[in-house]
């Protein structure tokens, strides 16, 4: 049996590392012509278009890995069943589920490598390749609004401290013109009027500070501190946390609805600013977070529609089979930008938008290879 697994395996990595590549540089050669105008603005070379897109390898994994794996597993098991391959394993008392272990094995480690990279690599990766298109950039105000985000607003509400900062650089963390109001254990305000403000020694520090804390005395006069230099070291909104903040809060509902765009760590940085989120942001964020979980197992689900095909007799039947398996997976992708768009607009819950298309074409897929065996 470990024989025979090593050659199914062997027979479909062929076809599948060809078809990744292939579908690899089609994604790549779109990209290309999509933001032509924006890497001409950037003055990239050559090289930096290289360096630029291995960067975006992780984003283009999650829409190339299923369709290779689609053309893969149809192309092996059509060139086994041209073989009479696969009416030899059966007759040889080795049933169909057996035989499908290798291609299942195959689209359920897939699915791990994805959800690993979407977590892992992507968030970073997509750094750095804003980073490589933006290096070069001569436009000195250009540059600077890249670097640094004016009017940032945010409360964190399960503590109630609320910020208001004039400008943010993303990439020091310096904030300018900080203002900062938040409740004592009593519920009695207090207020923070700084310069500026650093993220030193995993805290924060601000300059040129203007205080006020609650006088229990008096009430009514709060009392004011004038100082070069507090540090908060008890504030828990992190560098992180504010750029999730960020990158949330400015994403319109119309570009959430067309693609999953959020790591779950950044999601799960927002929720902890805003746990108790509610209305059309509440919706559009769920669709992206259980959109997001779901995602990866694309490719376990496109594995399951392919092998009833290809385990149809006759060579006519193979043809056929390998036609409406690409149909089939094809209105699956569909199917699921369908339900990315309802859940973003609040019509069905998160979890059904995120979980149905995957559950709905992979127990489909189950059930048609379950009357194949």
């Amino acid at each position: 049996m470990r024989l025979l697994d090593r050659y199914l395996l062997r027979e479909l990595l062929a076809p599948l590392v060809y078809a990744f590549g292939g579908f690899y540089l089609f994604f790549v050669a779109a990209d290309l012509t999509n933001e032509m105008a924006r890497f001409l603005q950037g003055g990239m070379t050559g090289l930096d278009l290289a360096e630029y897109y291995v960067y975006k390898t992780p984003e283009f994994m999650g829409t190339v890995a299923p369709v290779a794996l689609l053309l893969g597993t149809l192309f092996a098991l059509s060139q086994h069943a041209r073989n009479n391959e696969l009416i030899a394993i059966r007759v040889s008392g080795i049933g169909i589920w057996r035989t499908c272990a290798v291609y299942l094995g195959v689209g359920i480690a897939s699915s791990v490598l994805i959800f690993l990279s979407n977590e892992w690599l992507e968030p970073n990766a997509n750094a750095r390749a804003q980073f490589v298109m933006n290096r070069n950039v001569k436009d000195a105000e250009r540059r600077t609004d890249l670097q640094w985000k004016k009017s940032v607003h945010f409360k964190n509400e399960k503590i109630g401290r609320s910020w208001n900062i004039g400008a943010y650089n993303v990439d020091t963390y310096k904030m300018l013109e900080v203002n900062l109001e938040w409740p004592d254990e009593y519920g009695l305000r207090n207020k923070l009027f700084a310069r500026q403000g650093l993220w030193r020694n995993g805290r924060w520090e601000f300059e040129h500070v203007q205080m006020f804390r609650p006088n229990p005395s008096e009430p009514d006069i709060p009392i004011q501190i004038v100082t070069n230099l507090v540090a908060m070291s008890g504030f828990n909104e992190t560098p992180e946390l504010i750029a999730s903040e960020i990158k949330i809060s400015q994403m319109s509902g119309i570009r959430a609805a067309k693609k999953i765009r959020f790591s779950l760590q950044e999601l799960l940085n927002y929720f902890e600013l805003h746990p108790d989120l509610s209305g059309p942001k509440a919706a559009e964020l769920s669709t992206q977070f259980h959109g997001r979980l779901a995602m990866p197992w694309t490719c376990l689900v496109v594995v399951l529609l392919a092998l009833p095909f290809g385990f149809l007799p006759g060579r006519r039947n193979v043809v056929a089979g390998f036609g409406v398996a690409i149909v089939l997976v094809f209105a699956f992708l569909f199917f699921t930008r369908i339900a990315l768009a309802l859940g973003t607009g609040g019509h069905v819950p998160g979890f059904v938008a995120g979980w149905l298309p995957q559950l709905l074409f992979g127990g489909g897929g189950f059930w048609m290879l379950k009357r194949c065996a």
